[in-house]
């Protein structure tokens, strides 16, 4: 049976997949393709045409799509109808259509790629079909949800409002997370912990409402708190951008905004690592699997990981909504008897893979000068070692928003000239957020204290006092690191490139940061990547075994 899983009903992070008797075989993000960030408003109908190449099938081979959201409860935003009536699919037969409810997908498509036989589930986002957070229980195929929460408790929104209180910007949750760690905890919020999980005082939206009344009524009752609690928020300072084109905006943090984005932060953690204290009480499992995109927040799963109370948790690297079309089709095929083939993700690269026949095609048309390297990752490694910023394209893209070393931009982690250059000058982002770093796994002891294996760059360790200064590009305020530890079974290319760094420097580590600019998805094509690197203040593209070097000066 040959499944359909579609992402993007909530108006955003649009995706689709496909599901061969229950093996995951290919998977797409809208935003690449359509080059909209977090696809907004767009159906995932190009991500589905790279499905089909990816499995080699048609349309007409499908036997069910599988919808990762209720259409009911989010008709207003009307994908499902823009997918139906999409010109590349105008005169094909739709198969049978069905909806699963979004925190099931969520839960799914992290247990059932866990590798788990049994563990404990913890679904976190804004809201899906007005369920905010679930607690969920897996074992041998089966998901028992436990508990569920509305939407007015919402987590995802407690942190969104916050993040939008102050002036961080759409999706600016990410950034949250990397102010905070410039502040202290000493502000109290809404969110108390309760003996049976959690509770947000603030009033629940009137349940005759549609889900864009919920979410902008819930938005004024939490915006209206914080302006009780804390006055008017940081302004923005606008100016003109004659360089680029738009507007520019910088705001001033006192050490107020600070201490608010740090008491965020911390009652988010506590909330989160007691509803897992609750489940171990309860004896239902030693593993840990996270979904939604709450699940983003590194620092949180670092502490739950520190805390000890799990054998092993497991985040799937596609935790936001883009996810969701796996679990859909997953629990689509279980429900047709087709139980899913559950196993450990083996790989988080999906997609086209472009050879050098398909790149030099692409360089020769745009008439572009570059030279072929017998030895990419080793000439890579040597402008690295000698302070340039290098651009990093190879085989298919990553899933999820965190470049894992195919879609990445690299540069040396010992200078923290790179930190700026790569922050200010080419992804044009606040001087205060950090920035990461790959490793090799069998050397991640030497940069953090208690390294565990951590593929996908979803969990914050904290960096050892007396490696500090040996890496400022990658090292927090608060010490602390995200890192991807590599392992060459998994990208035997980029751990090859990291290993020629660590030969030349001592140090067995690089900076990784995503592939892309201010306001752009990650790059999926070449002709993406060389837009980007000519578009940027980056010193080189490898592009496949190619390299494409600046003249110096410019």
């Amino acid at each position: 049976m040959l499944i359909l899983g579609l992402s993007g009903g909530l108006g955003h992070d649009s995706a689709a997949c496909l599901v061969h008797d229950g093996v995951l075989v290919a998977y797409a993000e809208e935003e690449r393709f359509c080059r909209k960030k977090h696809a907004y408003g767009e159906p995932p109908v190009l991500s589905l045409l790279n499905c089909l190449s990816q499995a080699g099938v048609a349309f007409e081979d499908v036997d069910l799509i599988a919808l990762s959201w209720d259409p009911q409860k989010a008709e207003e935003l009307g994908i499902l109808e823009k997918f139906k009536k999409h010109p590349v699919l105008s005169g094909k037969k739709m198969p049978t259509i069905i909806s699963v409810s979004h925190h099931l997908c969520h839960a799914a498509s992290a247990y059932y790629l866990s590798g788990f036989d049994d563990a404990v589930i913890l679904v976190m986002d804004g809201q899906g079909d007005d369920i905010s957070t679930t607690v969920a229980y897996g074992k041998n195929e089966h998901i028992e949800v436990k508990q569920e929460y509305g939407i007015s408790q919402s987590l995802g929104f407690f942190y969104s409002i916050v993040s939008d209180y102050l002036q961080l910007g759409a999706s600016g949750e990410g950034k949250l997370m990397g102010l905070a760690s410039y502040g202290e905890s000493v502000y109290d919020f809404s969110v108390r912990l309760t003996v049976d999980g959690y509770e947000i005082p603030i009033g629940e939206p009137d349940s005759s409402l549609g889900l864009e009344d919920k979410y902008n009524k819930l938005t004024r009752i939490w915006m209206k708190e914080m302006y009780r609690k804390f006055g008017d928020p940081p302004k923005r300072i606008y100016s003109n951008n004659t360089l680029y084109g738009g507007l520019n905006y910088t705001v001033e943090y006192s050490k107020k905004h600070k201490d608010i984005a740090a008491s965020a932060q911390q009652a988010l953690e506590d909330t989160i690592v007691h509803l897992c204290q609750q489940t171990i009480r309860q004896g239902n499992s030693k593993n840990l699997v996270i979904g939604g995109g709450v699940a983003l927040n590194c620092t949180t799963n670092g502490r739950l990981e520190r805390l000890g109370i799990f054998d092993e948790i497991f985040v799937l690297p596609a935790t936001n909504d883009a996810g969701g079309c796996i679990g859909a089709a997953m629990i689509a095929s279980k429900e047709r008897s087709v139980l899913p083939v559950k196993g450990r993700l083996k790989t988080p690269y999906w997609g086209i893979s472009y050879d050098d026949n398909h790149i030099s095609e692409v360089l020769n048309k745009l008439g572009l000068k570059y030279n072929y390297s017998s030895d990419i990752c080793r000439q890579t490694a040597e402008l690295i070692d000698r302070g340039k910023v290098i651009g990093w394209f190879q085989g298919a893209a990553e899933m999820g928003p965190r470049a894992l070393g195919n879609r990445s931009i690299t540069a040396s982690p010992a200078s923290y000239d790179s930190y700026v250059k790569v922050n200010q000058k080419i992804k044009f982002r606040e001087s205060w957020r950090p920035l990461a770093p790959s490793i090799m796994d069998e050397h991640a002891d030497w940069l953090v204290e208690e390294a565990q294996y951590s593929p996908y760059m979803l969990k914050a360790y904290t960096v050892k006092e007396e490696r500090r200064q040996a890496v400022p590009a990658i090292v927090h305020v608060d010490g602390s690191t995200r890192p991807q530890t590599v392992r060459s079974e998994v990208n035997p290319v980029w751990h090859q490139l990291i290993a020629e760094h660590y030969k030349l420097s001592g140090i067995p580590l690089i900076m990784n940061t995503s592939l892309n600019t201010r306001g752009e998805p990650v790059c999926e094509t070449p002709c993406d990547a060389i837009k980007t690197f000519y578009t940027s203040a980056m010193d080189a593209l490898a592009v496949g075994n190619f390299l494409i070097e600046k003249n110096e000066g410019i």
